[in-house]
């Protein structure tokens, strides 16, 4: 999760560049996606400090669920639902479609996974747990796409 959210973070940080030359002018495309990409710069540090945080709280590999769900239900859970609260809707520009989804799927997939790791614990459900890994692992993909949408962006654009 850490080396996820620091890719995203980093490929977003390099996509912002250009200036429009007359305060008059309507923003461009480039300043629209410009714009997009430093609002998100907040989130993305937000979702690394987390990364950070679960991973200090989570030292190892397999954790009891007594122990990680506690931290989900108090910390980690309420950080990503804010997060996810600030992904404005619609994306502010066509070319940005595509990241705009990835990033709203990422955030959903690990909400998702931590709701499934709550209930498992709730209801005494260890078979959750397995779709608890499932779901953090299709979150991870989304944000394998967002890179890769990224990219596109950047390569479309010229930013680079």
């Amino acid at each position: 999760m850490k080396k996820t959210a620091a890719v995203i973070c980093c490929c977003l940080w390099a996509l912002g560049c250009g200036e429009s030359t007359d305060e008059n002018d309507p923003p461009s495309t480039l300043d629209i996606v410009d714009d997009y990409l430093e609002d998100l710069k907040p989130l993305l540090q937000g979702l690394r400090a987390l990364d950070e945080d679960i991973a200090r709280a989570v030292p190892g590999a397999s954790v009891s669920s007594d122990v990680i769900v506690p931290l989900i239900e108090t910390r980690f859970r309420p950080k990503l639902i804010e997060f996810a609260s600030q992904v404005q809707e619609p994306a502010p520009a066509p070319e940005l479609t595509t990241v705009h989804k990835h990033l709203q799927d990422y955030l959903r997939l690990r909400i998702e996974a931590f709701d499934l790791a709550i209930q498992g614990a709730r209801q005494g459900q260890p078979e959750l747990f397995e779709q608890f890994a499932e779901r953090l692992a299709a979150a991870d993909e989304a944000a394998r796409g967002l890179r890769t949408a990224l990219e596109e962006v950047r390569h479309g654009m010229s930013i680079f």
